[in-house]
């Protein structure tokens, strides 16, 4: 969304405040938080801002999205509480809203396999039978205790506080070059250029990953999300 004209009293563009108006006005059934356009455009901003004061606990319904129903908590008491109850809220079934048209049509021979919370990525025969869900790859945002518990047992040590801390200095060193070699007087993408950037190189010094194929960790993200 560009910002031609900002109005002093909400700090807010033109465009900005009328986008707001129209999700004010909107019925509440109507609104789609998931929407991934109004992320480009921040008008989740406003859809989350009505949803906390109207509605915090939010239905989605098929009919107004294109990502299939869907709840939505939009107030932090609610989104900790869901969080720390795995029993009734379970991460191993589904973590990622997507088209469910989106998800039928994937070949699942070659290209992407959804399974629950989970994206495998591989080849495999067409003769060939896929694996069950339990045995696909998982990762720790789709599992439940007691395997989450076990899981990131494995890799806490390398993430603890004390190992951060003894990265402050390379991170602070890192983001100051990547910061200071950004171009001037001419647009560029923050997000490939310092967001990724630096994501990539300190990922790479956690796993031990050559520095030279780095954005390839964020690339490996990237395809299997």
């Amino acid at each position: 969304m560009s910002i031609t004209a900002v109005t002093p009293d909400t700090g807010l563009s033109e465009e900005q405040v009328a986008a707001r108006q129209r999700i004010a006005e909107l019925p509440l059934e109507q609104l789609d938080p998931g929407d991934p356009e109004a992320f480009r455009t921040l008008e989740m901003l406003w859809k989350f801002e009505r949803l906390r004061r109207e509605d915090p606990v939010h239905f989605t319904a098929a009919e107004h999205t294109t990502l299939g129903h869907y709840w939505s908590l939009t107030r932090w008491e609610d989104i900790m509480a869901a969080d720390a109850d795995h029993e009734s809220f379970s991460a191993e079934t589904q973590i990622v809203l997507a088209d469910p048209a989106d998800v039928s049509t994937l070949d699942l021979n070659r290209d992407a396999k959804a399974v629950g919370g989970t994206v495998q990525l591989e080849e495999r025969p067409e003769d060939e039978q896929a694996p069950p869900p339990e045995q696909a790859f998982r990762s720790l945002l789709s599992m439940d205790p007691p395997d989450h518990e076990l899981h990131r047992g494995a890799v806490q040590d390398g993430v603890s506080p004390k190992t951060l801390k003894d990265l402050e200095p390379v991170i602070r060193e890192r983001a100051g070059a990547i910061l200071d070699g950004l171009p001037i007087g001419e647009e560029f993408d923050w997000v490939d250029l310092v967001s990724k950037e630096l994501t990539a190189m300190t990922l790479a010094t956690l796993f031990d990953f050559p520095q030279e194929d780095r954005r390839k960790l964020t690339y490996w993200s990237d395809v299997t999300m």
